[in-house]
């Protein structure tokens, strides 16, 4: 199993609170598009109505005759049914992970079936992509899952970090910034274990089940948001206020 560290960095700690996930409370995934993830896969169509997305795999709701990209034989889905997905008002919201140490996996039956060197494990939807990690304070090294560091990997994260997906067509999406990723969670059931699920494609159909694995945060962390919380912007304005408070009167005196 490979090692991931990401060096320690004091500045690049951010103070931030977890995303607000809403619970699939009585719902059926439905190929409705009403939340971000739930549409009809385009992926081998071929008018087939059981084409799935990644919300009719990770809530069990996916017939084995579902056509999946990856995983690619992981049906019909015998895990713990998925009751959260993380999200904005039922749409995308940026995804990061705070420092910590997780384990990154495939999903059982995840496969690289028809992926070509040098792919070593962890291909897009059969399409020799790239795509892995990378620490939030530094886009300019991404940690490659294609190609350099095939799960399972362990990470050990001094920083916040992110997922990245070179796109058909060309171009990278962040996790932090782009809508080509998806995050599914059990809540209670299993509160340090998530799915993520990548789209492929910068116009796609948003099925985002071109690549999906698992993450388990060994150590209790949770996603975190891109931006401080309010509370924590005050505390920071006030302090910068009594800061400039006390610089006017060392001049006066």
């Amino acid at each position: 199993m490979k090692n991931l560290v990401f060096a320690l960095s004091a500045a690049a700690l951010v103070s931030a609170a977890p995303l607000q996930a809403q619970a699939f409370s009585g719902f059926t995934a439905n190929n409705d598009g009403v939340e971000f993830w739930d549409n009809l896969s385009d992926d081998g169509l071929a008018l087939n109505p059981n084409n799935c997305n990644s919300g009719f795999v990770v809530t069990g709701v996916a017939p084995t005759s579902c056509i999946n990209q990856r995983p690619n034989t992981w049906l019909p889905y015998t895990g713990t049914p998925a009751n959260e997905y993380w999200n904005l008002s039922g749409n995308w919201a940026p995804i990061v992970f705070g420092a910590g140490t997780y384990t990154l996996e495939y999903l059982g039956g995840t496969t690289s079936a028809g992926c070509t060197a040098p792919c070593v494990g962890g291909d897009i939807a059969g399409a020799n992509l790239d795509w892995g990690i990378f620490a939030t304070n530094d886009r300019s090294t991404l940690y490659n899952f294609n190609t350099t560091y095939p799960l399972p990997a362990t990470l050990t994260a001094g920083v916040s970090w992110g997922l990245w997906v070179n796109l058909l067509g060309g171009g990278t999406a962040f996790s932090d910034t782009d809508q080509q990723f998806a995050l599914f969670g059990f809540g209670r059931l299993d509160p340090t274990t998530y799915i993520a699920g990548i789209e492929d494609n910068g116009a796609g159909d948003w099925d985002y089940q071109d690549m999906m694995f698992r993450i388990t945060a060994e150590d209790g962390g949770t996603p975190q948001e891109v931006v401080p919380e309010p509370a924590t912007m005050t505390l920071l304005a006030t302090g910068l206020a009594g800061m400039a408070a006390a610089k006017r009167r060392r001049n006066r005196k």
